[in-house]
């Protein structure tokens, strides 16, 4: 059980995407639009170039003037082919960076004892900096090593939060305050746009079935809080759908009509049988519904759900997507056509640029994590420690944040921790090839032979995607009561 939950801590893809700045640097890679600068004092005496904005990469600047710095990616269990293709793209960015990526390192069996020890074993080989997954509730302890150890760390899949002291400001839940910055995604609308999508092809596919015949399977897993977002998103999207089936409740339990949640954590996994398992028992039960729409919180859960459809006859008749979507584009490849047809996709060596730059940009002195794209402070969910009123939220069971006479919250202890987005998009049979051969122009510009995709129609222009979500409009207005 260890090993589960330690893997569903790296799988937290997450989403919002509203607009993204321009990309045009014509040798791929950090292609953003932000200006030239950033600077650092060399002591006193004199100003120290850096790459033009901190955790990107800056295809003009030459990294070779700084010391060559030793870095390791740490997971705590192998099996996850998340944590293969993210190696694989920290292994193709170490050297564009003059940085000694010695590879990814798991524990020996798992648990979070030997997981603690092994990055306790890196930082006392000397090592700068540490890319980490399966974290989760132990962040403060490793927080507590890696600063005695002098040691710079990033969180690459998993929320770096305190996981401690859940709160609720004026009715919005954050699972802990952030304690460094992260880049990833936006959980609740990693759910509500898969369902969305599937609401889509609903109405294209099968226009003239009624509302009250279309059933919903939200594969997901609700005791762990960051998947578990997925799910309350694709709620959402349900509700606001059809607002006549019932009302928007964000607990596992009390759905809206023709809302059912194959729930996984009743069963202790995520893999693709225990998915179909749960999805067939489901569709096995009396029901009147013709058309199924499956939303699932990651790429097992859409493939189990795929499968079940599949073996009970429903494949035309059933659809589902996800947030993730790795092996989708493998089953193509190999003309596997399912009940799987869409995913909302961040390719690894999008994900893991801003990652192993940002660990750069820590290990350089460009930046510290409270400096580290600004902009994406969100303004109720930053790292601030707030006073509480003594009362717990009925609804999350967490604390809620006391307010004063101003109607502010009272920050204890204020931060400044980044919760910047990556870039994604729709995976579809017809279109997946060109935004794959894309990502791999973005990241690597012109080095054909570093491709991941290399079969794929190559593609030359860099404006075809987006590669920088924009800031959300609302990120700095916090939640009203």
């Amino acid at each position: 059980m260890k090993k589960v939950l330690a893997i569903v801590l790296a799988l937290l893809m997450i989403f919002v995407l509203l607009a993204a700045c321009d990309s045009s640097d014509s040798n791929g890679g950090g292609g953003g639009s932000s200006d030239a600068g950033g600077g650092g004092d060399d002591g006193g005496s004199s100003t120290v170039a850096y790459p033009r904005e901190p955790g990107y990469f800056d295809p003009e600047f030459d990294y070779s003037t700084f010391p060559t710095y030793k870095i390791a990616y740490l997971i705590p269990a192998t099996g996850s082919f998340l944590y293969d293709d993210m190696n694989t793209a920290f292994e193709k960015w170490g050297p564009r960076i003059n940085v000694d990526y010695k590879g990814m390192f798991a524990s020996s069996d798992g648990s979070t004892e030997a997981f603690l020890s092994l990055i306790q074993t890196h930082i006392d080989q000397g090592f700068h900096g540490l890319l980490l997954d399966g974290v989760g509730d132990q962040m403060m302890p490793v927080l507590d090593m890696a600063n005695a150890g002098g040691v710079e760390i990033w969180s690459v899949m998993g929320i770096p939060r305190e996981y401690i002291t859940n709160y609720v400001y004026n009715g919005s839940f954050a699972n802990g305050p952030m304690v460094m910055s992260y880049i990833g995604f936006d959980n609740f609308m990693a759910g509500y746009s898969p369902m969305m999508k599937l609401v889509e092809w609903k109405n294209q596919t099968w226009p003239d079935v009624p509302w009250e015949k279309v059933g919903v399977i939200c594969v997901g897993f609700s005791g762990f809080g960051q998947l578990y977002e997925r799910v309350q998103g694709a709620k959402k999207a349900w509700c606001d759908t059809n607002p006549t089936f019932g009302e928007y409740y964000p607990g596992p339990y009390d759905n809206p009509r023709n809302f059912w949640l194959a729930d996984m954590s009743a069963i202790g996994a995520f893999d693709q049988a225990s998915a179909a398992q749960l999805v067939t028992q489901i569709l096995s039960e009396p029901n009147d519904i013709e058309v199924w729409l499956l939303p699932a919180a990651m790429d097992d859960m859409s493939m189990g759900a795929a499968n079940a459809v599949d073996l009970m006859g429903l494949t035309e008749r059933s659809c589902s997507s996800c947030f993730g979507g790795s092996n989708l584009p493998v089953q193509w490849d190999a003309g596997r056509e399912t009940a799987w047809r869409y995913a909302e996709y961040c390719a690894q060596s999008m994900f893991a640029e801003p990652c192993i730059l940002g660990l750069w940009a820590l290990m350089s002195g460009q930046a510290t994590h409270e400096t580290l794209w600004p902009q994406w402070a969100r303004a109720w969910d930053k790292g601030d420690i707030f006073e509480f009123t003594g009362e717990r939220d009925p609804i999350y069971d967490a604390e809620i944040v006391k307010m004063g006479d101003d109607g502010k919250p009272i920050v204890l202890e204020e931060h400044f921790y980044a919760q910047a987005y990556l870039p994604t998009d729709w995976l579809e049979i017809e279109t997946y090839k060109q935004f794959l051969a894309w990502t791999d122009l973005y990241a690597y510009g012109d080095d054909y032979d570093n491709y991941r995709y290399p079969d794929y129609p190559r593609v030359t222009d860099l404006s075809l995607y987006n590669a920088r979500p924009a800031v959300p409009a609302n990120f700095h207005t916090p939640p009203s009561p």
